[in-house]
């Protein structure tokens, strides 16, 4: 059954009007591969902002409290890859996954939310949100006509992907508690179809697994762990 947006709550926040003396674009831009991280939404404020240019910007801020950050990892040809959870991964070594060992996995891509903080802050929109995000949270923006497709409320689990090293969200997908699915979603994603991460999660979240091109695995093949889970 399908869901229809409704954006009374959304409606029912605040405006902040705000004014900027340089162009909204030059605020917006950002270098490095950014982060994608889960966590449970506080608050969220909404903000316009109007440039030097005269130009208006609707924005929602997500007031989260984060539960897993990372680095978003590339491959040389852009495309992006999953990131390493551990510095060390299970390696099945007996017959049916009766024993395994641990190995290097190479450098972990987790990071401290102090480090995702650095990331992601930038010092000329803090003054405008530092108010609504409480010890523990980072804020993150997105435009407004950007969430048509997400029904969020506070409380709500996301999962939280930005545009390089600042706190412009790339897209963003709510978890279902009790199922660890991706129920709806919002940003580039939803334009382009699932990422590693929506995939990973999706089969946590089914009674099925998906069948392997051979009968049985071989000695020497990853163990599973719900790297995800907290």
């Amino acid at each position: 059954m399908s869901r229809i947006y409704d954006n009374k709550p959304l409606n029912s926040i605040p405006v902040e009007n705000h004014s900027l003396s340089a162009s909204w674009e030059s605020i917006t831009k950002s270098s490095g591969n950014g982060i994608v991280l889960e966590a449970i939404i506080d608050k969220r404020s909404r903000h316009v902002i109007t440039d030097a240019a005269n130009k208006k910007y609707r924005y929602v801020v997500f007031h989260v409290r984060p539960k897993f950050i990372l680095k978003r990892k590339f491959n040389a040809q852009g495309d992006e890859v999953e990131p390493n959870f551990d510095l060390t991964q299970k390696v099945n070594t007996g017959y049916l996954h009766s024993s395994y060992k641990t190995e290097a996995k190479g450098t972990s891509d987790k990071i401290s939310q102090a480090e995702a903080g650095r990331l992601v802050s930038k010092p000329s929109l803090n003054t405008w949100t530092q108010k609504y995000c409480t010890f523990g949270a980072l804020s993150f923006w997105i435009e407004e006509k950007e969430l048509d497709p997400l029904e969020v409320e506070d409380g709500d689990k996301v999962r939280i992907k930005t545009k390089g090293d600042g706190p412009f969200i790339y897209s963003i997908s709510k978890i279902e508690a009790e199922t660890k699915t991706i129920s709806n979603a919002a940003g580039v994603e939803t334009q382009v179809g699932e990422s590693w991460t929506d995939k990973i999660m999706g089969m946590k979240g089914q009674d099925q697994l998906p069948q392997p091109e051979e009968s049985a695995k071989t000695e020497g093949d990853g163990a599973e762990d719900d790297e995800w889970d907290d």
